[in-house]
Parts: structure tokens; C-alpha cells; sequence
């Protein structure tokens, strides 16, 4: 918790990977964030496991639904759930859809490189910009962000940099 207090007094934004389940570490972060972005895929398995999720959240923790959204990944990858399933079976709005995007995210970590740097034109690349446009115009305002930061790659760099001096 101190580091977290730490991050967010120097940096605009603190994003937090954590591993599955609920340690002690994981909790206290979702305690502290302000927003939390759990992510599933369009399976029966994982729509299993983030239902349990949303119920630790929602009815455990006593988290509001807007501190808690779905990002489905790999949706339209034909797995037989369709995404507008993810939906109905969890009860649970989706926020944001990233779609399948065939090797480029593979070879872009083979290579040690951001996806969006390395395939700035794939549909997951745009995707995830806009993720992180809408996330950032919710938090400061559309004057933040402008469409030149999705249709210009070098100013997403530039811009991704900015966010994290």
C-alpha cells in the first residue's frame, strides 16, 4: 500500500498487473484502485471463473459496479460464446472488446517489444489505443486526448512517454 500511495503521488496513472487470485497484495491493490479492468476471454472455464470474480467484487468486497469492467479479449475468435453471451451469462456489461489479432502479439513479445509499437496498424493495437483513450478522456477530459493520437503512431509513443516521467 505504501508503494501504491507512493506511485500514485508521482505518476498520472498506476497500472497494476496482478497475479491470479485474491492475496493479500492483489486485495489491497484492488482496494486502492480506482478502477479495475478484469479481463476474460469468450470461454465457458474463464466466464466461470470471472463470474466468481464479479461476485468477490461486487458482493465480497462491496466494490460499486463502476470501479469493476469487463474487457473481453480475443472476442470474435469464434470459440463458440459470442460476445454478446460473455454479456447475458454474466449478468455484467463488457466495456471494451479486443479482438483476436493472429500472431502479431506473440511475435511482438518474441521480439520484446510493445504490441503497439511494433504493429501500430493491427486491430488490437487500435484497440487497445482506444482503451486507453477513452480511459484517459473519462479521468481528464476530451481535451486530453485528440484523434491524432490513434491515427498517428509517433504521437502515441510521444504520448505514452509524457504519461510516464
Amino acid at each position: 500500500v505504501q508503494i501504491l500511495q507512493l506511485l500514485r503521488e508521482t505518476h498520472a496513472y498506476v497500472v497494476v498487473d496482478t497475479a491470479p487470485g485474491y492475496t493479500d497484495i492483489n486485495v489491497a491493490a484492488f482496494d486502492f484502485a480506482d478502477l479495475i479492468l478484469s479481463v476474460c476471454t469468450p470461454d465457458v472455464v474463464t466466464l466461470r471463473t470471472i463470474g466468481q470474480a464479479l461476485r468477490v467484487f461486487l458482493d465480497g468486497f462491496h466494490y460499486k459496479p463502476e470501479k469493476v469492467r469487463l474487457v473481453l479479449n480475443r472476442a470474435g475468435s469464434k470459440t463458440g460464446v459470442e460476445n454478446l453471451d460473455v454479456s447475458r451469462v454474466l449478468d455484467y456489461p463488457v466495456r471494451y472488446e479486443l479482438p483476436s489479432d493472429g500472431a502479431h502479439p506473440a511475435r511482438a513479445a518474441n521480439e520484446g517489444k510493445p504490441l503497439i509499437l511494433r504493429y501500430p496498424e493491427s486491430p488490437l493495437s487500435r484497440a487497445i489505443q482506444q482503451m486507453a483513450v477513452d480511459l484517459v478522456q473519462e479521468t481528464e477530459g476530451r481535451k486530453r486526448v485528440t484523434e491524432k493520437v490513434i491515427k498517428t503512431p509517433r504521437t502515441w509513443r510521444t504520448w505514452l512517454r509524457r504519461g510516464t516521467s
